[in-house]
């Protein structure tokens, strides 16, 4: 819970400097770090290395035929 007060402190003092490329790296690294906290609440404590599944490839119509 420190950790994510600490990184939104570091991302409001950024934006409030006017320094954006701070405030965006600020921002994915707490997302980051976020993501992975949240992989371990839900698959379990293990080396983190569960991949997403991937979505599913679109999927291809039979092609219409004419109408006679």
């Amino acid at each position: 819970m420190e950790g994510s007060r600490r990184d939104h402190q570091q991302i409001y003092e950024a934006v409030r400097d006017g320094n954006p490329g701070t405030a965006a790296s600020a921002m994915r690294e707490h997302i980051e770090r976020t993501r992975h906290q949240l992989r371990q609440i839900v698959f379990g404590s293990g080396n983190g290395s569960i991949q997403p599944t991937p979505w599913p490839a679109p999927r291809r119509w039979p092609a219409q035929q004419d109408a006679q």
